[in-house]
């Protein structure tokens, strides 16, 4: 017993051990079904207040489920106090759908703080209401943190106030209007758009940094509203196929100094049907058409493809002598009867002498985009 106090003293006296604070479910402020929302208003506020400052004055990371807070206004006064040393911060739905909705005015009036150390900042799924449109309606909220570096938004956008340090955006389900004027994002390196108007975004956006693009969408996009500049940093670029879509031609050819290429988002392997796809990748056909493929991709080294039989490999890698790596998810050596299986196998085994490549779902090989930035796809 004496051990476990011993413990239990250091633990509290310890600032370093509360510098990661969760609010509304698990952690140290709300546990399991009954917390917070039965523990009483002063309680709850003198208990989040001590919790807080047990960190001292060291940077704080903090998530908040809204959805089981009944009186948010608590947890804004306590983050008030604390905006200073927010490093972090992320809103986020309750996992299985249920909780209280979560007033557009509450999420308005903790974000009016300034963050002047926040780098970075999530806001999910919340179910939101307001007294001037309906609880299903996306929301727009400024923020304003100058040393923002990393933002995802998932249905509710985020406006801040200086996006010149953000170098990481995810954007999923927003469908919002997009200024027509270019919104200046100088430093950003990393933009993933998960089902969202791509060919609304991407034209709003002045990203001459952009290092990675990931594009997911179950939907055929249309052209792009207007064409941004070239794409001269890309290197990098993810995007779903779903057959032949202007808007992913038309980024392609702005993109000359592509490294790295798939026609599906890693992480999402598992969703594809591959046995299923009967359309060859829509890359292969832009490419054959192209004579100018070989210098407009002079340096793309490494291909990911969800299905391409050994004939259609053997011509990419005939107009594009640059790649060194490609990968298939779906065997082209398992597919047709006997006969075919067994060019197919030839095919590959010559290719072979000419590139490196591999078959099936296996992790990239240093993990490409996977382990950067940060996402709520």
């Amino acid at each position: 017993m004496l051990v476990c106090r011993a413990w239990h003293n250091l633990i509290q006296a310890t600032p370093n051990y509360w510098t990661s604070v969760v609010i509304g479910v698990g952690g140290v402020i709300g546990w399991g079904s009954k917390l917070p929302q039965e523990i009483q208003k002063e309680s709850f506020a003198e208990m989040l207040d001590e919790v807080l400052e047990r960190s001292g004055q060291l940077p704080i990371q903090v998530t908040v489920v809204p959805g089981r807070v009944l009186d948010f206004e608590i947890v804004s006064n306590a983050l008030r106090k604390n905006a200073r040393r927010l490093r972090t911060l992320s809103l986020l739905p309750w996992s299985d759908g249920q909780g209280e909705r979560v007033p557009s005015d509450h999420i308005k009036d903790l974000l009016d703080n300034v963050f002047p150390a926040l780098e970075q900042f999530i806001i999910g799924d919340l179910k939101i209401s307001s007294h001037v449109q309906p609880a299903s309606t996306a929301d727009t909220f400024n923020l304003t943190a100058p040393e923002l570096c990393r933002l995802a938004c998932k249905k509710h956008m985020i406006n801040p106030h200086s996006a010149s340090h953000l170098n990481r955006l995810s954007l999923t389900n927003i469908w919002l209007p997009f200024p027509s004027v270019g919104v200046e994002l100088p430093r950003l390196l990393d933009l993933r758009l998960f089902s969202c108007d791509t060919c609304e975004i991407l034209p709003s956006l002045s990203t001459p940094a952009l290092q990675t693009l990931i594009v997911f969408s179950e939907m055929v996009s249309g052209r792009l509203r207007a064409k941004p500049p070239q794409y001269v940093n890309l290197r990098e670029l993810q995007w779903s196929d779903t057959g032949a879509e202007e808007c992913f031609k038309e980024i392609l050819e702005l993109s000359p100094n592509l490294t790295r290429y798939s026609n599906y988002v890693f992480g999402k392997e598992h969703e594809l049907d591959v046995w299923n796809i009967s359309q060859p990748a829509t890359v292969l056909g832009i490419v054959s058409n192209s004579p100018e493929a070989k210098a407009r991709y002079p340096s793309l080294k490494e291909v990911c493809l969800d299905v391409a039989a050994g004939g259609e490999i053997s011509g990419l890698i005939a107009t594009i002598p640059s790649i060194e790596f490609i990968r298939i998810l779906r065997d082209p050596r398992e597919v047709g009867d006997d006969d075919n299986r067994e060019e197919e196998a030839r095919t590959l085994e010559g290719l072979s002498r000419k590139v490196d490549w591999d078959v099936g779902r296996g992790s990239w090989r240093d993990g490409g985009a996977e382990a950067n930035g940060v996402s709520l796809g």
